[in-house]
């Protein structure tokens, strides 16, 4: 193709009344770091409108673009510039979804074939993803023009030059000059990581043509992500849209809320303003009733003893998620039984990790016969929890037989020939798990535990690989988390705020309580700084009642009383060495072995050190011993 055809360019010379069509392709596949593509896609939406000639271009957005949809989708569409927005592997090649929502590299090859046969409608192509000059360089062969990044480009970076190049386009300029536009941009905000962006143009063509720009109509707030929500709410909604809404659940770019004065079956959907750092975030609110009925769709219980289905903000948990998940995979082969243990401190959130990877679907095309789940506790009736799991695999003897050890047998017996996931969550003592250990052992199933206690983990398997340790958040999650829960403050904030999501150790647990604290604070219109400051440098946070999920019958606890649980296990003198740390920690709160000698004033800390890593009180890291400072507040609760 040496020039463009002449119909195509009537199209960008303003003759012709058809409208440009952007195609924005996006993918953040399950098994990548979290990026902001929709902020991306905003942005660009955005920006076009703003064009003193914002009539002439159309955007289509197609959010989690698989490799099957590629040539479907540009077939369709016959868009003139697509846009990508996503990873780049290091290999060099864009990253699409497979339909599970896994990672799949496309090849440069089947890259420049597909866009070969759309050369005719294609002008431009913008692959804004890390490492993708190569393909770039490809594609220019036979597209126009061709954006890449030779580096590895930040996530602001890449939102600050799409919106900055399209806003170009929107005031007429021909792309070689938007492109520059949009670089200028960059070196005024100068963001992270914006350096080694790159267009290609196809040898013969045309440089001064340009594109006029179009303005779509005005679309509703949340766009396809809305539109999927409204069908899952009316029971229209396919595999796909529900697996759509789910993702968007568990990444937080969809929050769903509770509100009685929403009409039943009907939905309140913004987007809120946003401040830096605060994470992306499309708000739904729905009646009580629209809203349970919309959580047993997106995590239908399986057959069996489902966990209850995940109440809170699930975010910042997609690595984990697939870690654990692999974990669990069975062996197709060996058909073997198979034990992982997800450990970490009190309110880091595993009930919440287990109970979503209880109702995953991925998960459960493992287990074609279900699930079984129970929560022991500190002071488990074994026979009662084992009974019921007997009732539910149609047997109800495990009611009359005398001993455990019975039990464990008749147990055995049900589940020899079954693939199951079995769930035991939060462990206190390894024996109190041992008898779910024996009856699933020489069967097919696999079984996940929890434990807040180090002792457990290791005593309940001694493979290091089966034993997963959940971190706390990262800053970038615990802010978004926290702006969810309380968006005016961040927004009003946000150093503050920063500042007070690593005062509380990053804990998903503490986050939902400050989260509360600084919602009621900002509607009555008090400041919300001091309360921050209170947060931060006073027990405040463990006075506060804990989140719903952490219900107990009707009682719902403080969250001093769920992390004096731990210490309540300890005997009275290895307490008080506990106790003793919290005035003494450091920011952040590690010791080393020296330091606590001093300050117990003992000739070997060794033992009382053991007892603290085996309560998960404290954490080995690189030497020393962590303390999370949640902890460090209720050790100081302690001596008072």
């Amino acid at each position: 193709m040496p020039n463009a055809p002449e119909e195509v360019n009537d199209l960008l010379t303003g003759k012709m009344s058809e409208k440009i069509k952007i195609l924005f392709l996006s993918a953040n596949p399950l098994t990548t770091s979290w990026i902001r593509v929709d902020e991306e896609a905003r942005q660009v939406r955005e920006k076009l409108e703003r064009g003193s000639k914002a009539d002439r271009f159309e955007l289509l957005t197609y959010p989690a673009t698989r490799a099957a949809d590629l040539q479907e989708v540009l077939m369709k569409h016959e868009p003139h510039i697509v846009h990508f927005s996503g990873h780049g592997s290091l290999a060099e090649k864009i990253i699409l979804e497979d339909f599970e929502g896994n990672g799949v590299e496309i090849s440069t090859k089947g890259l420049v074939d597909v866009f070969r046969l759309q050369r005719n409608s294609v002008r431009v192509v913008v692959l804004n993803a890390c490492m993708t000059k190569p393909q770039a360089i490809a594609l220019s062969q036979v597209i126009d023009y061709v954006v890449g990044i030779e580096k590895l480009v930040g996530d602001r970076a890449a939102v600050i030059f799409a919106g900055a190049f399209y806003l170009a386009l929107s005031f007429g300029k021909p792309i070689e000059e938007a492109f520059k536009s949009a670089k200028a941009e960059l070196l005024l905000q100068k963001p992270a990581r914006s350096r080694g962006l790159r267009i290609f143009v196809r040898k013969g063509v045309d440089r001064k043509v340009r594109f006029p720009p179009a303005r779509t109509e005005a679309s509703e707030p949340g766009g396809v992500l809305a539109k999927a929500l409204q069908d899952l709410i009316d029971n229209d909604a396919g595999v796909d849209v529900i697996r759509r809404v789910r993702r968007a659940t568990l990444d937080g770019s969809l929050v769903l809320e509770q509100a009685d004065e929403i009409v039943e079956g009907e939905v309140s959907i913004f987007e809120p303003s946003r401040s830096r750092g605060s994470g992306k975030a499309l708000r739904a609110q729905i009646h009580p009733v629209t809203y349970s009925a919309v959580q047993e769709r997106l995590f239908p219980p399986p057959p069996g003893i489902g966990p209850p289905p995940p109440g809170l903000i699930v975010i910042g948990r997609g690595n984990s998620l697939t870690r654990v998940r692999k974990l669990l995979a069975p062996d197709a082969k060996a058909r073997a039984f198979k034990l992982t243990v997800v450990r970490g401190w009190p309110g880091v959130g595993k009930t919440t990790l287990v109970g979503v990877l209880g109702r995953d679907p991925k998960v459960l095309k493992s287990f074609p016969e279900g699930v079984l789940w129970t929560a022991l506790e500190r002071g488990p009736d074994l026979m009662t929890k084992m009974a019921e799991w007997g009732r539910v695999l149609g047997n109800n003897d495990l009611l009359r037989v005398a001993t455990v050890e019975e039990a464990v047998e008749k147990l055995a017996q049900l589940l020899r020939h079954r693939r199951m996931l079995l769930i035991v969550d939060d462990i206190w003592k390894a024996e109190h798990a041992v008898p779910f250990l024996k009856a699933a052992a020489g069967s097919s199933c696999s079984l996940l535990a929890t434990t807040r206690l180090t002792e457990a983990a290791e005593a309940l398997t001694l493979e290091a690989g089966t034993i997963y340790l959940l971190p706390e958040l990262t800053e970038k999650d615990s802010l978004s988390l926290l702006h969810y829960l309380a968006p005016n403050p961040v927004e009003q904030y946000p150093q503050e705020c920063r500042e007070l999501v690593n005062a509380l150790g990053n804990l998903p647990l503490a986050l939902h309580v400050a989260g509360r604290l600084l919602k009621a604070e900002a509607k009555l219109g008090l400041r919300v700084v001091d309360l921050i400051k209170g947060i931060q440098e006073d027990a405040i946070i463990l006075e506060e009642s804990a989140p719903l999920d952490r219900t107990e019958g009707t009682v719902l606890p403080t969250v001093q009383a769920l992390l004096k649980r731990s210490t309540d296990e300890l005997d009275d003198y290895t307490r008080d060495c506990f106790a003793y740390l919290g005035p003494f920690a450091p920011k952040p709160a590690t010791f080393d072995i020296a330091a606590m000698k001093a300050m117990w004033r003992i000739e070997d800390p060794l033992p009382i050190i053991r007892k603290l890593v085996g309560h998960g009180l404290l954490e080995p890291v690189g030497g020393r011993f962590q303390m999370h400072e949640l902890l460090v507040k209720h050790a100081n609760s302690l001596l008072k």
